[in-house]
C-alpha cells in the first residue's frame, strides 16, 4: 500500500492544493531514504474503532456511515433517514494507512447506501484539499449514477478533485462565507531521483528494447528541461476536468470556465456568484432543506 502510494504521488496525475501536495514531500523523503517504518503506525481494533465511531451517529434525521462500514453500516440505517459520508483528507482511490478510506471502498457504501429502502437521501460531508485524478473520475461517476438525491456539503473546503467531487451531486452547500472551493485544476510531479541515488553509491543504467524509444521519453524530457509533452497529457486530463464541470453543474454555472476554471480558490460567496455552489446554510439548514424541498 505505500509503494502504490508513493509511486501515485511521484507519477499520477494531480487535483490537489499545492499546499497540501508539499505536505507529502516528507514522506517522500523518508520513503527515498527507506526511514519510513510502518510498524510504528497503530493498526489496534481498538483504534479503528474510536475512528469510526466518530461518524456512528444519528441525529436529526442523518446517518453517519462510518469511514468503512464497519461500526455504521448503510443497513442499519433508520427509516427515513439521510445517510452522510465523509470525503475528508486527501483523496486516494485505495485505503489509506491509519486513515480515510479510498473512493472504491466509499463508492461501495455510497451503493450500498442508496440500495437501502430507509434512505431517502445521501449527503457528501467534504472537507478536502483534493486529491487523485484517476480516484477523482470513477467517484464522480459512481455519484452521477446514484438512484437517489446527492448533495454535497462543504464542511470548509473542497479543492480541486474534491470540488469536482462536489459538482457531480444534485446540489452544493458551503458552511460558511469563509468556506472556500475551486482549485479546478491539474498537475503532475516530476522528479529527478539521480543524485539521490547517486549519493548513496548507486548508478542506475536503464536498457530499453530497440523499438521502444518512446518509452519513458516524456519524463526524461522532462527532467531535461523540455516539459511540453507530459503538460499536453495534464492538459487532456485537465480538458475532461472541465467539461465534467461544466456538465456536472449545467445551468446552476452562471460564469465561463475562464473565470473558475484557471485553478483559483473561491470563498463561498464568490463562489455563489459563479455558479460553483448553490448556497451557504448550515448542515443544520442543508437537512431541513432536503426533507422540505428535494425529497
Amino acid at each position: 500500500m505505500i509503494a502504490r502510494l508513493f509511486s501515485e504521488i511521484v507519477n499520477g496525475v494531480w487535483m490537489l492544493d499545492k499546499a497540501t501536495a508539499d505536505g507529502l514531500l516528507p514522506l517522500i523523503t523518508s520513503l527515498l531514504k527507506g526511514e519510513f517504518d510502518s510498524n510504528k503506525i497503530d493498526f489496534s481494533q481498538e483504534r479503528l474503532k474510536s475512528h469510526n465511531l466518530r461518524f456512528a451517529t444519528f441525529s436529526s434525521g442523518i446517518y453517519r456511515i462510518s469511514d468503512y462500514g464497519q461500526i455504521a453500516p448503510p443497513e442499519k440505517a433508520p427509516e427515513n433517514s439521510i445517510s452522510v459520508i465523509n470525503i475528508t483528507g486527501i483523496i486516494t482511490k485505495y485505503d489509506q494507512y491509519s486513515g480515510p478510506a479510498g473512493t472504491e471502498t466509499k463508492i461501495n457504501l455510497l451503493q450500498r447506501a442508496d440500495a437501502n429502502k430507509d434512505i431517502v437521501a445521501h449527503i457528501l460531508l467534504i472537507d478536502s484539499p483534493g486529491g487523485e485524478g484517476y480516484a477523482y473520475m470513477g467517484f464522480a461517476d459512481a455519484i452521477r449514477k446514484i438512484n437517489k438525491p446527492v448533495i454535497a456539503f462543504i464542511d470548509d473546503m473542497a479543492a480541486s478533485a474534491a470540488y469536482g467531487l462536489a459538482a457531480a451531486a444534485d446540489s452544493i452547500y458551503a458552511n460558511a462565507d469563509m468556506a472556500k472551493a475551486g482549485s479546478i485544476g491539474t498537475y503532475v510531479q516530476v522528479i529527478d531521483y539521480e543524485r539521490f541515488w547517486e549519493k548513496e553509491g548507486l548508478k542506475i543504467h536503464e536498457i530499453y528494447a530497440t523499438v521502444s524509444k518512446d518509452k519513458n521519453r516524456p519524463y526524461y524530457e522532462a527532467i531535461k528541461g523540455n516539459p511540453d509533452m507530459i503538460r499536453a497529457d495534464v492538459d487532456i486530463f485537465n480538458e475532461q476536468f472541465l467539461k465534467n464541470i461544466e456538465n456536472d453543474r449545467g445551468n446552476a454555472l452562471n460564469s465561463k470556465r475562464n473565470q473558475w476554471g484557471t485553478g483559483k480558490m473561491f470563498y463561498a460567496e464568490d463562489a455563489l456568484k459563479l455558479g460553483l455552489i448553490d448556497g451557504i446554510l448550515s448542515l443544520e439548514e442543508t437537512i431541513k432543506t432536503i426533507y422540505e424541498e428535494i425529497i
